[in-house]
């Protein structure tokens, strides 16, 4: 699994497979109306864009670690 963000917390690579432990995914729709676009290595995250249309403030996790974002439109 690459992301879940059923809960209201956008949760990325919490269950990666040993067979995507390096990849990338561009465009990937989020509740929200948010677009994830995210590249990982070795099951850890290298690089993270979140394009929102509206602006709100997400909880995100991250190597078990929850912070709150807030998304701007049009800006990452």
């Amino acid at each position: 699994m690459l992301v879940q963000d059923h809960t209201g917390i956008i949760d990325l690579l919490p269950a990666c497979p040993d067979e995507l432990a390096s990849g990338k995914v561009e465009d990937f729709g989020l509740r929200g109306a948010i677009e994830a676009s995210f590249s990982w290595a070795n099951g850890k995250l290298q690089s993270l864009t979140l394009l929102s249309p509206l602006e709100q403030e997400k909880p995100i996790r991250l190597n078990g670690v929850v912070k709150a974002i807030r998304l701007q439109p049009g800006k990452n």
